[in-house]
């Protein structure tokens, strides 16, 4: 079983993988659990009160909604050369999708939501699924994304993501004016002047 850890230690992309494939097989994980429990196997009965249990369904598919956004993020620093422009419109943009997720359920657990009825899902018996234990649910995973949040502002505060700009904008060659005579110094000047208003630390 994938147990949680801080965001900064969990492995995210084969967590990815592993959530996915989870998601998928489910069904059939449940029917070859269930034979292997009937056979005497103690394993088998114990995995499958987890799997059963409403928390395990629901945040498998909440972590399929969280999960891609957290991929896509950590894609971007394991290239070679990041483009320090990058960071900030994606640290951005998965902080905006996280607190979407925090207050609302995305499409995926929409799609779990949808398909319960009647404690079963996909004609499966779905156990621990009290009012109580679906509250509880929710609870965890709203301080789980909350989590996530803060450790993204954490690593990534605003003044930081400025400082990468003024990186970006001094050392990517893509941002270099024309090279005629004289042309540089001019950008220099400005640009020394708003790395010193947005970061007085290099100064």
């Amino acid at each position: 079983m994938v147990s949680l850890k801080q965001p900064c230690a969990v492995r995210w992309l084969s967590l990815h993988r592993a959530v996915k494939a989870m998601k998928h097989n489910w069904p059939a994980v449940v029917m070859e659990l269930t034979e292997e429990a009937l056979r005497g196997n103690a394993k088998a009965q114990g995995l499958l009160g987890q799997i059963q249990s409403y928390s395990f369904i629901a945040m498998t598919h909440a972590l399929s909604d969280l999960l891609p956004v957290m991929t896509k993020l950590n894609l971007v620093f394991q290239k070679d050369d990041v483009n320090l422009s990058s960071i900030r419109p994606v640290v951005q943009a998965s902080v905006a999708a996280f607190t979407q997720f925090r207050d609302a359920p995305g499409p995926e657990e929409e799609t779990f939501l949808a398909g319960y009825e009647d404690g079963k899902y996909m004609d499966i018996k779905v156990t621990n699924a009290s009012d109580r234990s679906i509250q509880a649910f929710r609870k965890v995973r709203e301080r789980f994304v909350q989590h996530l949040i803060d450790a993204l502002q954490d690593r990534f505060p605003e003044d930081c993501l400025d400082l990468l700009h003024c990186f970006d904008t001094l050392l990517n060659p893509r941002r270099y004016p024309p090279t005629q005579n004289g042309k540089k110094e001019l950008f220099f000047v400005p640009l020394i002047e708003d790395i010193g208003l947005l970061c007085p630390i290099i100064l």
